[in-house]
């Protein structure tokens, strides 16, 4: 069975999902640790001087990809939040929830915000697709309460560099495990005749060829008011345009660095 699937039902039936005692009852249990040995729900990542929100972003990520060490770069900036695992019933939802004192998804959602989000009104978190959707499933709300809302999906190589999709930017980037932009590929170069996508555009999702000569990547082409987010990105009117999604290849062994 794939994971989360057995997990959704019990997700939405309960709530807190998991760990009702609060994060007193991690002890012993699994936890999402950082590099300083805490668990990442501890208090002591909270930033209590928040503001009114501004931004949220999402890093789309997969299991063991790097995106922990990623994230924590994030937060070690002081400006891009917190961005854990919040909605990972197994490790943080419900230890965060409960010391959050949340009765329900909503409560939960504005109190991470509220206690999560860095002075500059940033909040950030990292999930798996199974974990958004059935937490999206539970709170039909979410997208409206995270809004106005980014996605990064990124993946890692044999170099435990991070491979980041900045979808809005029409580029992808590598990060070395320093948390340091060593290399950036792609753009977008327009539409052929036929309406197929040349280069990138809105890049939204990424995979290696076996020996990582050549990264794939899946153009969304997504406009972003039928996401509902009240901005466009420089390129969405491109978006509009388009009559054949492709997948671009980027021949890695020409990468500067």
């Amino acid at each position: 069975m794939r994971e989360g699937v057995g997990r959704s039902t019990q997700f939405r039936r309960h709530w807190p999902p998991m760990y009702g005692d609060g994060a007193d009852s991690l002890a012993g249990k699994v936890t999402v640790a950082t590099p300083a040995g805490l668990p990442a729900t501890d208090a002591r990542f909270d930033y209590n001087h928040f503001g009114a929100l501004r931004k949220s972003y999402v890093v789309a990520s997969s299991p063991r990809c790097g995106g922990t060490h990623f994230c924590w770069r994030l937060w070690q900036t002081g400006r891009l939040g917190a961005p854990i695992e919040y909605f990972n019933p197994s490790f943080v939802c419900g230890a965060m929830s409960s010391r959050l004192g949340c009765a329900s998804p909503a409560d939960y959602v504005a109190a991470l915000i509220a206690h999560r989000a860095s002075k500059n009104g940033v909040f950030g978190l990292k999930s798996h697709f199974y974990h958004f959707e059935a937490f999206a499933t539970d709170y039909p709300e979410l997208l409206e309460a995270l809004a106005p809302l980014s996605f990064m999906v990124c993946c890692s190589d044999a170099n435990d560099n991070l491979w980041v999709a900045a979808n809005q930017g029409d580029e992808i980037v590598e990060v070395d495990p320093t948390g340091t932009v060593v290399a950036k590929q792609g753009d977008f170069d327009g539409l052929t005749s036929d309406g197929s996508i040349l280069g990138l555009l809105f890049p939204a999702s990424l995979a290696f060829s076996p020996g990582e000569q050549q990264l794939y990547v899946t153009n969304l082409a997504l406009y972003l008011p039928y996401a509902g987010a009240p901005e466009i990105a420089v390129d969405s009117g491109w978006t509009l345009h388009v009559k054949q999604y492709n997948i671009a290849v980027i021949d890695l062994r020409r990468r500067w660095h």
